[in-house]
């Protein structure tokens, strides 16, 4: 409904294969409150894959990778139902989706380690009546020192075979401190929403925020900085 506020939390896990993959599992729980009678908390996706990345020369200022996941739905009740929509769609899945994503980076090492990134992924699903997703994201990070980094994304969601501006459109600064000694690596950082304004659709849901900008602030251990 209009004014219900939607709290999601992610757990994940990884584990280094080798030097050039990683297998990942993780899982989301949510809580909605606001939107009588549907209110209440409880586990949402859980998704497992792998990602690597192309085993290239350090002395090549660019880097290629890929991401493979699984995204099972263990939501009793999507709380989003239009499939382009919702900050939280993903994360509150009552189906069963397939996630491809190819990543990109070019390092520019003389330059404070500047670095450029890009993807692009598709998720489809098993369920009926489900187009598949258009995912595009690009950012940028420096590091003026070695434990401090600079970061802003962009991200974009759309029916593949249907773009909208009104679809989930974000901007995403951030900033990360990482401790070399103990590789505790901490981030903070916000989501913008940046859409058009949404109008009622007799085929696509309308929601009054497609993508919502919340707050996140974290803490987490790493194998390598």
């Amino acid at each position: 409904k209009k004014n219900a506020q939607v709290t999601t939390g992610t757990f994940g896990a990884g584990f280094g294969v080798n030097p050039y993959i990683d297998a990942f599992a993780a899982f989301n729980a949510y809580n909605l409150s606001g939107s009588a009678p549907d209110n209440g908390a409880g586990l949402g996706t859980v998704a497992g894959g792998i990602q690597g990345s192309l085993p290239f020369s350090e002395t090549i200022p660019g880097r290629v990778g890929f991401q493979a996941a699984v995204l099972a739905g263990a939501c009793a009740k999507q709380i989003n139902s239009n499939h382009a929509d919702g900050y939280n769609y993903q994360e509150t899945r009552d189906g069963t989706d397939f996630s491809f994503k190819l990543t990109q980076s070019v390092v520019f090492k003389s330059l404070l380690s500047f670095r450029l990134h890009f993807n692009e992924g598709i998720v489809t699903s098993l369920q009926e009546n489900i187009s598949a997703l258009l995912l595009q994201g690009a950012g940028i990070e420096f590091a003026p020192a070695p434990s401090f980094v600079l970061g802003a994304e962009f991200h974009s969601r759309t029916v593949l075979k249907d773009n909208r501006d009104s679809d989930p459109m974000w901007f995403a600064p951030s900033m990360d401190f990482r401790s070399a000694s103990n590789h505790l690596h901490a981030q903070v950082g916000a989501e913008i929403s940046l859409p058009q304004e949404r109008k009622a659709l007799p085929d696509r849901a309308a929601l009054d925020d497609p993508a919502p900008g919340p707050f996140r602030a974290g803490a987490r251990r790493s194998s390598s900085t």
